[in-house]
């Protein structure tokens, strides 16, 4: 997708779908209530403790809150753009952008509703495909890149054409993530078996107690990550915004390893903090976070020497006005990198608050600082805030990660004494319990 769309489409109309897909995923997040981070936590913490009770209730909760949702923000969201944004509905007539907004949000929720479940209840393989990136993971991306080249073949590109392509992706790949979630729910609930009459019944304020935090912490993220294209497409012509845009996706080259490491390890932050093992912990995410790096730091440097050929060659000859851009970037993510996974460490160990204070200095240091950088640097001073944010909120969390938590995230290599790892939660270290069962994400 990175390399084709910018090759289908102008640049004007590639710098809309780039103002559009985000725009899309910000929507949906508001429209899963936060439920889609919120469900690898409760879920996780549910099977570490065996309450079977709470995980049926956190799943048809969330599904049916999603849908309601997700309804009527669509609706608000589509009749929003195309009532207010002249420039993208000249593009796309807003009879047809207005459906297809609507019916892909609604789509877009509840797909990442099931793939977080899926990764709640220990299911990465099948969590890792359908989540991730922009455009709701490997499996929409691909089954998108193959409908949109048809369509190129067939001569109806366009991006009114692209953006029903991305829907109808969308709408394949959902039933096989449902079946997966529905399969997977119930070997779970067969191995945790009927609740315990012990165990407290779970509540609605508890779930959006927990919920409704953690999406403000995600659109915060999201903004942080997304708002200097809305930044450019807002203060200059599509067609800068597609060279940004076309600079910015380039950066899932060097973010890529690091998502696809969160992923891995996300639910296992729950499972191993509410059993107490926090020196597993620390080990998981600092050697993950060292594997991450390496590929990262190697692709950086290619896209810190070569820039403009790199532009160029993948994406177009026109593109390679954007190499600066690439530079600036780069180096604001390699400097994220360096810090490993702190954000998802407060979030799934209960400390979201601190990651929503440090998103929301974050956010608030771009939506001021970028507009004043664009109206005096241009392009590039957005480029420059946007690394600058990235970079504050990856090592301000980290720190926290650390003072709140305990334990440090940045990639490395550590030891863990033997007998911090063989005796479960609760149980003190001279107890005969030798050994504990990781979950299959933790292994």
């Amino acid at each position: 997708m990175i390399f084709l769309l910018p090759r289908f489409l102008n640049t004007e109309q590639y710098g809309a779908f780039s103002l559009l897909a985000p725009f899309m995923l910000l929507a949906s997040v508001v429209g899963t209530l936060g439920l889609n981070d919120g469900n690898v936590r409760l879920l996780s913490e549910a099977l570490a403790k065996s309450d079977s009770q709470r995980l049926k209730f956190v799943l048809r909760t969330s599904f049916w809150l999603t849908i309601s949702i997700a309804l009527v923000v669509s609706f608000a969201a589509a009749i929003w753009l195309v009532s207010s944004i002249s420039k993208i509905t000249d593009h796309s007539p807003a009879i047809v952008l207005g459906p297809t907004l609507v019916i892909g949000i609604v789509l877009l929720a509840l797909h990442l509703i099931t793939a977080e479940s899926l990764r709640g209840l220990h299911e990465i393989r099948i969590a890792s495909l359908l989540s991730g990136g922009g455009t709701g993971g490997a499996l929409v991306t691909l089954v998108f890149t193959l409908i949109v080249s048809l369509v190129y073949a067939w001569g109806l590109i366009s991006l009114s054409s692209v953006m029903i392509a991305y829907v109808v992706s969308l709408a394949v790949v959902l039933p096989f993530g449902l079946a997966s979630l529905w399969r997977t729910y119930g070997r779970s609930m067969h191995e945790l078996g009927s609740a315990s009459p012990e165990l407290p019944a779970p509540r609605l304020n508890e779930l959006l107690a927990v919920a409704i935090p953690l999406m403000f912490v995600h659109l915060l993220v999201f903004f942080t990550m997304n708002a200097d294209v809305w930044i450019v497409g807002w203060f200059f012509d599509l067609n800068d915004a597609g060279l940004y845009a076309a600079a910015r996706r380039l950066m899932l080259m060097v973010t890529l390893p690091g998502q696809v490491a969160a992923q891995a390890v996300m639910s296992s932050i729950a499972d191993l903090a509410a059993r107490g093992r926090l020196s597993e912990l620390e080990n998981i995410l600092r050697r993950t976070a060292l594997f991450a790096a390496a590929p990262a730091a190697a692709v950086g440097a290619l896209l810190l020497i070569i820039p403009g050929w790199i532009l160029s060659t993948s994406c177009g000859p026109d593109y390679a006005a954007a190499a600066p851009i690439l530079v600036v970037l780069t180096v604001g993510n390699l400097l994220v990198a360096c810090c490993g996974n702190p954000i998802h460490t407060l979030i799934m160990t209960g400390r979201h608050y601190y990651g929503l204070v440090v998103y929301a200095i974050a956010a608030a240091m771009l939506a001021i600082l970028g507009p004043w950088a664009a109206h005096h640097y241009g392009v590039l001073g957005v480029a420059l805030t946007s690394a600058f944010c990235l970079a504050f909120q990856s090592f301000a969390s980290w720190i926290l990660a650390r003072q709140t938590v305990g334990i440090w995230t940045h990639p490395g290599w550590i030891q863990i004494p033997r007998e911090a790892i063989s005796a479960p939660h609760g149980h003190p270290k001279n107890s005969t319990a030798t050994t504990v069962e990781l979950p299959a994400s933790a292994s």
